[in-house]
């Protein structure tokens, strides 16, 4: 995160910063600008001084995001749905989470005929499929804040059916960034393996533009025939490699033992040809742009000059 940063969306605000006292002066200037524009703030729902808070259903600490538990626990115990409404409502608050469920795909496609206009009946096959789903809840996973300052390790693979990618950080010790899969549609899966494997590193790229743009990026890849993508005559693969120009990229031939994460994320049920797509990335990263810090301050006041904010519960 940002030294200083203010972050909003739709009426939820939250105000990040390193020290104590930055961030008494910056929730003071926020507070004024709320009062410029005639907003009010309900006390009640405000929390100060926090390393660690729930918003927008994610808990946030000073470099990660983990889904809140509250809201993964009414999830799992959500029962079978009554018809297609119900159903459609689960699944778009299972994908507000999906950035933090890396296999999500697997458990999505065998439901997607249940989504299709006309087509919703409650069968053991669909509570069986559901049931699968609301498990793959216990599998999620807790992401890492981007370093812009550092650049990123891209692990991609394709099967038949679909596609993965696992987005990491070289730093201290690896840290996963985002995670991606993509079920093919029907006219993807008959494309070669070669253009699967290429697509694969396309549509991760273009997915994750918003944290990989201008920064240097490892692609690792266990399809060999990709390492000579410059010299190739496949109109397609052509395309494909300008848009891939796009981004500064170093390609890496990995053994496909040595892409775990990624062949895992690619390897899913191949029954249903609705096209879903999963992203794990940090909740922040589908926000506005954060207002400045240096668009709300002036000379940040002493935290003695906000009471409410320094009293102590006794009201000293």
């Amino acid at each position: 995160m940002d030294a200083e940063v203010v972050r909003v969306y739709v009426d939820d605000i939250i105000i990040g910063t390193k020290t104590r006292d930055a961030h008494l002066g910056l929730v003071l200037r926020v507070l004024e600008r709320l009062r410029e524009v005639g907003l009010r703030i309900s006390r009640e729902k405000c929390e100060f001084l926090k390393t660690e808070l729930s918003f927008l259903g994610v808990i946030v600490t000073h470099n990660t995001l983990t889904p809140d538990p509250k809201r993964v626990s009414a999830l799992s115990n959500a029962p079978i749905p009554k018809d297609q409404t119900e159903l459609k409502r689960f699944v778009g608050a299972v994908q507000y989470i999906s950035r933090h469920i890396p296999n999500l795909g697997e458990f999505l496609s065998p439901i997607s005929p249940w989504l299709k206009k006309g087509s919703f009946k409650v069968t053991p096959d669909f509570e069986r499929h559901f049931r699968s789903l609301k498990l793959a809840l216990a599998d999620t996973v807790s992401l890492t804040m981007p370093d812009p300052q550092e650049g990123f390790l891209l692990f991609t693979d394709a099967s038949n059916v679909a596609a993965g990618a696992a987005l990491w950080q070289p730093l201290e010790s690896p840290k996963l960034i985002a995670c991606l899969s993509h079920t093919f549609s029907t006219t993807e899966r008959n494309w070669s393996t070669t253009e699967r494997e290429c697509y694969a590193i396309v549509w991760a790229l273009e997915k994750l533009h918003n944290i990989i743009k201008g920064s240097e990026v490892v692609v690792f890849t266990d399809h060999k025939a990709l390492e000579h993508l410059d010299s190739t005559n496949n109109a397609k693969l052509s395309r494909w490699r300008a848009r891939i120009c796009e981004f500064t990229v170093t390609f890496h031939y990995t053994a496909g033992s040595s892409n775990i994460v990624a062949d895992w994320l690619s390897r899913l049920d191949s029954d249903h040809d609705q096209t879903i797509d999963t992203i794990a990335v940090p909740a922040f990263i589908a926000i506005p742009p954060p207002v400045s810090a240096e668009d709300l301050r002036s000379e940040p006041p002493a935290p003695e000059d906000i009471p409410f904010l320094t009293e102590t519960p006794n009201g000293r």
